[in-house]
């Protein structure tokens, strides 16, 4: 108990440097935890003397805080009496109750602002971007990053702004930061992927595929995008082995049914460029 007795009397003698440090709800709990333990502790005279002085020092200093004057209906009535510890215990829960929904309010406040604040930067970014004016919205949609900075949508909304424009290279940093903040997001390995084929960065397209595949091997759209990198890639074996697996999810899908058709076509001439090569290399001996 008397390491109880320790703590509640620094705890009171820490209030004042709470206050000033504008932590008002921190002040509020030391003393709530102080009249706790005091009121089931037997002190002796002297500690009762000396805590009722911390006490009436506590309240006082409290009832001074310019935040609490602001917030409290009737400051005067805060008040320490010996023997009225439950009261004033009472005084002080209905206050934090108070106080910390005012807290809750604010920040709901300051977070919906900074939200709306957001967009429009967001929004005239975007339009600086469609107009063309490239380092305005290049200096600007940083901007919004960093204050949306854990909200993977935020970044993956600058990045389609990029991809509507053709400007993939410019994409793929914002890609790459949401897919880190959200792992699973299947569409976000697909766009990324896109994005690298756009830009002939086949065999890093075809590592985040993987990735995806783990994620789910029967979207018929993320295996036909595939087939697509293998097409462009100039790997037609594989681009038709995935535009099937496609076509094995979804029979009636007619763009991976060209696909197919546009893989064996492809295979047939690079057999017989191949035949070709070979019979010019024997007539040639």
């Amino acid at each position: 108990m008397s390491n109880e007795i320790a703590a509640a009397r620094q705890k009171l003698k820490n209030i004042p440097t709470l206050l000033r440090a504008e932590k008002l709800l921190s002040a509020i709990i030391a003393l709530q935890s102080a009249l706790m333990t005091i009121s089931k502790s037997s002190l002796m005279r002297s500690e009762r003397e000396e805590f009722d002085t911390l006490l009436n020092n506590s309240v006082h200093h409290i009832s001074m805080d310019r935040e609490f004057t602001k917030l409290c209906e009737n400051p005067a009535a805060f008040k320490y009496k010996r023997g009225e510890e439950q009261e004033l215990y009472k005084q002080l829960s209905e206050f934090t109750q108070s106080l910390q929904k005012n807290i809750h309010d604010d920040a709901h406040q300051k977070f919906e602002e900074k939200k709306r604040n957001r967009a429009i930067m967001f929004a005239a970014a975007k339009e600086h971007l469609q107009e063309g004016r490239i380092e305005k919205a290049n200096a600007l949609f940083p901007r919004v990053a960093r204050d949306a900075f854990g909200d993977y949508l935020i970044f993956a909304d600058i990045a389609d702004c990029y991809i509507q424009e053709k400007m993939h290279t410019e994409a793929l940093p914002y890609l790459k930061v949401a897919l880190e903040l959200n792992p699973t997001a299947l569409h976000l390995y697909n766009k990324l992927a896109i994005s690298l084929r756009k830009l002939e960065q086949f065999s890093t397209a075809e590592q985040y595929y993987k990735h995806a595949i783990k994620l789910c091997a029967i979207d018929e759209y993320l295996l036909f995008n595939i087939s697509r990198l293998y097409a462009d890639w100039g790997k037609w074996k594989l681009a038709e082995k995935m535009a099937r697996r496609s076509i094995d999810i979804n029979p009636d899908f007619e763009e991976a049914h060209k696909m197919v058709d546009t893989a064996l076509y492809q295979q047939e001439e690079l057999e017989k460029q191949f035949e070709q090569q070979r019979l010019n290399s024997y007539t040639s001996r």
